[in-house]
């Protein structure tokens, strides 16, 4: 059933490799604290962030409001002081961080020590 699936949906087979797929390093890093923060039951705040990247407030914000990019994979619910911005990864950012990981765990169980 699978393989048939799978011969018949070319659609859903796509080279992981395209510089289409290819998401920035920061991106990556973003995508990644936003999924560890969210693990471990944490709301994924502006302050949150803040403190995992040790940055200031202002570079959290900036990266978001200018990065197009990063709206495709995160949706910014826009708080009032005092409550802050919360990050949320859609979709398309789950199944980016599912590839990320699988990919790094598969390097490195694969990985040969000399």
């Amino acid at each position: 059933m699978n393989f048939y699936l799978i011969c018949n949906e070319k659609k859903l087979i796509k080279n992981p490799l395209k510089k289409s797929v290819r998401i920035a390093k920061n991106i990556e890093e973003y995508l990644m604290a936003i999924h560890k923060i969210s693990e471990s039951r944490l709301e994924t705040t502006s302050n949150a962030l803040k403190n995992y990247f040790k940055l200031t407030r202002e570079s959290i914000f900036y990266f978001f409001k200018n990065n197009n990019i990063i709206k495709q994979y995160v949706n910014i619910i826009i708080g009032t002081p005092p409550i802050p911005n919360k990050y949320i990864l859609t979709n398309k950012g789950k199944k980016a961080v599912s590839l990320i990981l699988h990919f790094r765990d598969y390097y490195i169980k694969n990985s040969i020590i000399i």
